[in-house]
């Protein structure tokens, strides 16, 4: 029973995160053509919910890794939970702002900016667990 709750809980922390990257990739490719400016700001929300998920699955990995391999458990003890975290959240708050704050003229752009909010608003939240582990 416990193997199945840990498996449950590591999709959950895995898939959320997947899923909403994915799904903001999806509607990047759907998007009609855009002003210049507007684009600009979309990709780098894009990116940096991109950059963040990733890290956030690298992070995942060493904690799995952790028990099994010793440059794992090295980088592991040597990492600050609070660092990673916070520099973290910081690039999802960057996505955030350009989610939020661009021309509000392109509907077109709407569905990405929801996508990209979603991204960055569920990432900043299991950052700031991290950022808050007393390890």
């Amino acid at each position: 029973m416990a193997k199945s709750t840990e498996l449950i809980f590591a999709a959950v922390l895995l898939g959320i995160p997947l899923w909403l990257v994915a799904r903001a990739w999806v509607r990047y490719l759907a998007l009609a053509p855009l002003s210049a400016e507007e684009l600009l700001q979309l990709r780098v929300g894009l990116a940096l919910v991109s950059v963040s998920t990733i890290l956030w699955f690298a992070v995942a990995a060493l904690m799995a890794l952790e028990d099994y391999s010793a440059g794992a458990k090295t980088i592991a003890r040597n990492l600050s939970p609070g660092a990673v975290g916070l520099v973290n959240l910081a690039l999802c708050v960057g996505g955030l702002v350009c989610s939020f704050f661009g021309l509000k003229s392109a509907q077109e752009s709407v569905r990405l900016r929801i996508a990209i909010a979603a991204g960055s608003g569920c990432l900043m939240f299991f950052w700031l667990f991290i950022a808050a582990n007393p390890h």
